[in-house]
């Protein structure tokens, strides 16, 4: 699977581009559509994955699902889902916000808002709660994959460097 990142938005929102044989998913079309388009001009659009909606990950999705007839992949779908070419698990990070998903691909993680290297997402935010993000902290701490994580803003990270480095674990 190739991994592209587009960086979009006033936020510079990371959306990744799954690209395996000729279908592709998206993660978090945060803006520019027209910029994603490009990305995935000549792929099947399989599906559309929501870490969860914050403006800043969802600005484009309107325009992708007005063009494409594809599925939203979010808080609704938890556990494993299986498209042409991808299979792929959703996970519940409740924390930043009640409906904030991670998408699990082997060992990839798009953790959006969850995980960034070295920080979290930030709790005080409608919907967020220090509580709730203490509990998927622990529940990310029992991963036994050293998961390259790709998150929702700058750069990917691993969750050794995380639980290494990262101050909130």
């Amino acid at each position: 699977m190739k991994v592209e990142r587009l960086v979009v938005g006033l936020i510079e929102t990371n959306c990744y581009v799954l690209y395996q044989n000729d279908g592709c998913l998206v993660v978090d079309p945060g803006d520019d559509y027209k910029k994603i388009a490009q990305a995935i001009e000549g792929y099947e659009l399989e599906g559309i994955l929501v870490t969860h909606y914050h403006f800043d990950h969802v600005g484009a999705l309107s325009d992708l699902l007005k063009h494409h007839c594809t599925k939203v992949f979010n808080f609704k779908t938890l556990g494993m889902q299986k498209t042409n070419n991808f299979t792929f698990e959703v996970v519940l990070n409740k924390g930043h916000k009640e409906d904030c998903v991670s998408f699990i691909f082997d060992d990839i993680m798009f953790s959006g808002d969850f995980i960034f290297n070295q920080g979290i997402g930030r709790t005080d935010l409608p919907g967020g709660s220090d509580v709730e993000m203490q509990k998927s902290l622990a529940n990310l701490k029992k991963e036994t994959k050293d998961y390259t994580i790709y998150p929702g803003h700058g750069p990917k990270t691993t969750l050794s460097d995380e639980l290494k480095n990262n101050p909130y674990f």
